[in-house]
């Protein structure tokens, strides 16, 4: 699509979504993302994830013979993209907005594989309360070599920017982490959003999903894409340290001999 077409397309729909937003429901939903029954059965006898009273989402072609009716099976709704399995969470992701599965003001999206304190639910909600825009976890230099200089990770969705909206993303990055040594970027995909703020994102990357579907390392360019969202267009990221750690269990085998994914 002409790139000033998607923009005024992009500008259209945010503005829509933004009227939708004051008739949602002023709370936070959590949606927590498998891909085994195995695994979804461990999350429901989790502690700390029953007091998110979540809502599960299962991901991928795997079998489907033991879940209960309450979870979300992403590959049986209208649209989605469950068969790009290296998009890992994204798949997800996309699932819920394409089916408008989203029904608040905020929501929280969480990895099976992560450890959260008993304060997370606070923590988040403080920060709900000063109405954030973007609330994440797990905050490292935008200097960090796992940001952008694998090129493993990064260089299908280099390309699939450059070619999209005709910007050098990594020049960008580099100019801004020169100017703000402070500067910070998100190194989990484990995010809250509120409503708004979720839809322009998803509409600033479903242009690049074609040029990410074939890549083992779409699940790398997907979680760094927050960040170049967030950097890109001035949104800003609230980091809550201390409440969640993200095991980054390589189910995909994606990782190499990098432990940060």
């Amino acid at each position: 699509m002409n790139l000033i077409l998607h923009r005024i397309k992009r500008k259209f729909l945010s503005f829509l979504y933004s009227i939708s937003f004051f008739k949602l429901e002023l709370k936070n939903e959590v949606f927590i993302f498998v891909h085994n029954e195995d695994l979804i059965k461990k999350c429901y006898d989790n502690t700390f994830f029953k007091r998110l009273n979540p809502h599960y989402v299962f991901l991928g072609m795997g079998v489907i013979d033991r879940l209960s009716e309450d979870v979300i099976i992403s590959r049986l709704l209208k649209h989605n993209i469950e068969q790009y399995k290296f998009f890992t969470a994204f798949t997800g992701w996309y699932s819920l907005w394409k089916n408008k599965k989203i029904k608040t003001r905020y929501i929280t999206l969480l990895e099976y594989d992560v450890t959260i304190d008993e304060n997370f639910n606070e923590e988040l909600n403080k920060r709900m309360k000063l109405d954030k825009e973007i609330i994440s976890f797990l905050p490292l230099s935008t200097r960090d070599e796992n940001f952008i200089e694998n090129e493993l990770w990064v260089k299908d969705i280099f390309n699939a920017i450059k070619l999209v909206y005709n910007i050098d993303i990594k020049s960008y990055i580099h100019t801004l982490s020169r100017a703000n040594k402070h500067l910070l970027w998100s190194s989990t995909s484990n995010t809250a959003f509120r409503y708004d703020i979720f839809v322009d994102y998803m509409l600033w990357f479903e242009p690049l999903i074609p040029f990410l579907i074939e890549s083992k390392y779409s699940g790398h360019a997907f979680e760094r894409s927050i960040s170049f969202y967030a950097l890109l267009y001035n949104k800003q990221i609230c980091f809550v340290d201390n409440v969640l750690v993200h095991h980054n269990l390589d189910s995909h085998l994606t990782q190499g001999d990098n432990s940060l994914c």
